[in-house]
């Protein structure tokens, strides 16, 4: 079985001012790439094999949910993990519930969007 960590929070940089965002720039030389790094809600933290995060309590659980799949390998879902051309994680997952743990059988039970498919179509 899988479990994936996945961020469930808004990013401390989501929450910058226009103002804010242009003093960090003028501040720091690396500022886009950070930026563009950021976490985003939904994107998976971390894959581990069954039994990794126990039955809780959970990591941080004000930011993370954690995603059991009975039956599925890591192997087969560490794509989650893959990184896009615009620098972050290429995939974003929703299980269509904000509990802090929900259990799923299989990749298709969990809704992944793929944002560099969405960015390049211009709906991002």
């Amino acid at each position: 079985m899988a479990e994936l960590l996945i961020y469930n929070g808004i990013h401390w940089m989501d929450k910058l001012t226009p103002e804010q965002l242009v003093e960090y720039q003028k501040k720091y030389d690396n500022w886009a790439a950070k930026f563009a790094g950021r976490w985003q809600k939904g994107q998976v933290v971390e894959i581990r094999p069954d039994g990794f995060w126990g039955k809780g309590p959970y990591p941080r659980a004000d930011v993370f949910r954690v995603v059991l799949m009975p039956g599925v390998a890591p192997g087969d879902v560490k794509h989650l993990m893959e990184s896009g051309e615009i620098e972050r994680k290429r995939y974003l997952v929703d299980s269509g519930d904000t509990k802090e743990v929900d259990t799923v059988t299989a990749l298709k039970d969990l809704a992944v969007t793929d944002i560099q498919t969405v960015a390049s179509e211009g709906e991002i």
